[in-house]
């Protein structure tokens, strides 16, 4: 039997050191079969033809046309898996004018590739081969890039493949969408500012976005309870009213439609209203920011969104696609760079949000039972939910309000220690079983603020403990920190230098939302490119594209992201100074006919009225 190995191997150690070095040593082919057919041999492994059993070069042939592919138009053309090779020299043969990379699934299966038959050719002219453990593809998916993806071998490594794939979709879906997206903020709670956070990192992204700010609604909820008193009834009208808030959001799409809508934890939507979104296209989305022990609606909305992010791992991802979504993923919190920054503080400043030592938060009972017997300390609390009794009465600050971001991160800035405590409602303390990392934990680095958290199991993977973060596990540790930082400056600087670092680089909100996205456009990219050019958007491009002004104006008006009208057209002509041009005059004209008719169509109603 002949063996291609050697010569291949030279060409192969000449081109890609790095890959013929990993290689080298390898001598497990465990499940690894090489079989002739009539046009070659071929690779199986685990049992499966990695090419085809019977003809290889003809199906390698058949698979790269129906790829569609245009090797002569400069393009970067990614292949995962090599199997024996015959699609890798078919890609090669067509090739004109294209960068070719090829992705390895198995070393121990490429190495075998390599015996089968001559691939001197193919790997001359390939310009990338890269491992499946690369760290960053994002470099390989520059410019004008197509993924192409071998069935017989994503089997083997699906989850890898994901990554990769969400890697690529995320490049291009990034540079070739551009999905409207809003943003359905909740009525009241803790979760409120997260709607200007994920609005602030869209728009950091350059995405089309609108947010649906429902937090004036809770008025009306609230006021509720001033008219009824009766339990029962309060919760039917509770859930009546929620039918309602959901149906104004679901008319407000209908009339300004999106692609995708993010729901924010706590958002007032029902299954019903996300049904409809559906029917509608939309692409449903929840970032679910709380403990899923603690609050269990996600069990019943599971099923009716496309995609939930959560921020605690493990069971809590099993549970929710034992629920009914299929796509959810892990996706902590983060820091909004622009809000919680250092702030420049006044003596005034200081002198109202300062202490040695404080805590903002809510006041769960965990943290009750944890700071009472701290009362001796120079100790603020700031915050909601707190007792009034004694010693919380001098503890707690202003009354217990609410406090802006704003506010607060004058009181991390203020503050020589931060006391940074997850909330419980079953321990009396520091969780011993928590998980989920807080908010607060990266506002608080994000601020260049000094703090000791309790210890997180998930916390080790967003700072590394004792560089980049401190942390407690008890009261007794906790006091000890707390005397030992106030009076070492230096190492508190050296801690909020490396935490702050760490924050801007992996952990602020405009990272999350790209993470988000690129999730969602590696499942959805054909599905949202498809949506784009059957909107009333696409079809008012191709028909202004032989007008160049229009066309340039219809463009702008897509881009500041307005409705699909005559109105957008024109609304900055109507603002504007100076001589009009022909094309501007024209779409004024039409824009005072449209006026005219409706205003027309008004007064024959009020006549038919009267």
């Amino acid at each position: 039997m002949a063996n291609f190995y050697e010569q291949n191997f030279k060409v192969l150690n000449e081109k890609f050191p790095y890959i013929a070095n990993n290689i080298n040593d390898i001598n497990n082919f465990d499940e690894i079969e090489i079989k002739d057919t009539e046009e070659g041999k071929v690779l199986y492994y685990k049992g499966a033809c990695l090419d085809n059993a019977y003809k290889p070069d003809a199906a390698a042939k058949k698979w790269v046309d129906t790829q569609n592919i245009d090797f002569s138009n400069n393009k970067n053309i990614i292949i995962f898996g090599f199997g024996s090779g015959y699609h890798i020299i078919e890609c090669i043969k067509r090739n004109v004018n294209s960068k070719i990379s090829v992705i390895i699934s198995n070393y121990s299966l490429f190495k075998k590739a390599l015996e089968i038959q001559d691939l001197t050719d193919a790997i001359n002219k390939i310009t990338n081969i890269i491992s499946i453990d690369c760290n960053n593809f994002e470099k390989y998916f520059e410019g004008d890039s197509e993924f192409l993806i071998r069935p017989q071998e994503q089997i083997f490594c699906y989850d890898a493949l994901n990554k990769i794939k969400t890697a690529y979709f995320s490049k291009k879906g990034f540079s070739a969408l551009s999905p409207k997206i809003g943003i359905l903020g909740p009525m009241q709670g803790g979760t409120l500012p997260m709607l200007v956070y994920v609005a602030n990192a869209l728009s950091n992204l350059n995405q089309k976005f609108r947010c649906l700010d429902m937090e004036p609604f809770n008025n009306g909820y609230n006021y509720m309870s001033k008219f009824v008193k009766d339990n029962y009834a309060k919760g039917v009208l509770d859930r009546n009213y929620l039918e309602m808030v959901s149906q104004i959001v679901v008319e407000s799409i209908r009339e300004k439609p999106i692609d995708i809508l993010i729901c924010l934890a706590q958002a007032p939507i029902t299954p019903t209203a996300l049904a409809n979104l559906r029917k509608m296209g939309v692409v449903t989305v929840l970032w679910f920011v709380e403990d899923y022990l603690r609050f269990t609606y996600w069990k019943q909305m599971a099923p009716f969104y496309d995609f939930i992010f959560t921020i605690q791992t493990g069971e809590c991802i099993d549970a929710i696609k034992k629920a009914g979504c299929q796509n959810v993923y892990y996706l902590p919190v983060a820091c909004d760079e622009k809000i919680h920054v250092k702030q420049n503080l006044s003596k005034e400043d200081i002198k109202r949000w300062g202490s040695p030592i404080s805590f903002f938060g809510a006041g769960y009972h965990n943290r009750q039972q944890f700071f009472a017997s701290m009362c001796e300390l120079p100790f603020k609390i700031w915050g909601t939910e707190w007792p009034t009794c004694k010693p919380f009465d001098r503890m707690v600050q202003e009354g217990g309000r609410r406090l802006t971001p704003q506010e607060y991160t004058k009181v991390f800035n203020a503050t020589t220690i931060n006391i940074n405590l997850h909330s419980s409602t079953e321990c009396d303390g520091v969780d011993p079983s928590g998980d989920f990392v807080n908010p607060r934990t990266v506002e608080l680095a994000s601020s260049k603020a000094f703090q000791l958290v309790d210890k997180r199991k998930l916390l080790p993977d967003m700072f590394k403990e004792g560089e980049e973060i401190i942390t407690f596990s008890n009261r007794d540790e906790l006091l000890e920190k707390i005397d030992y930082y106030l009076t070492h400056e230096d190492d508190r600087q050296k801690v909020i230098e490396k935490s702050y670092k760490r924050a801007m680089k992996d952990h602020t909100y405009t990272s999350r939302i790209r993470e988000m996205l690129s999730y969602i456009y590696s499942q959805k990219y054909e599905y949202l490119k498809n949506r784009f050019e059957n909107s009333a958007w696409q079809k008012m491009i191709r028909r202004a594209k032989p007008y160049k002004e229009l066309e340039q104006r219809v463009l702008v008006a897509y881009k500041r992201g307005e409705e699909a009208t005559l109105d957008a057209l024109v609304s900055d002509i109507v603002t504007g100074n100076g001589n009009l041009t022909e094309t501007e005059q024209k779409l004024l004209f039409l824009h005072h006919i449209k006026s005219q008719i409706i205003r027309m169509s008004k007064d024959d109603v009020k006549k038919e009225m009267a």
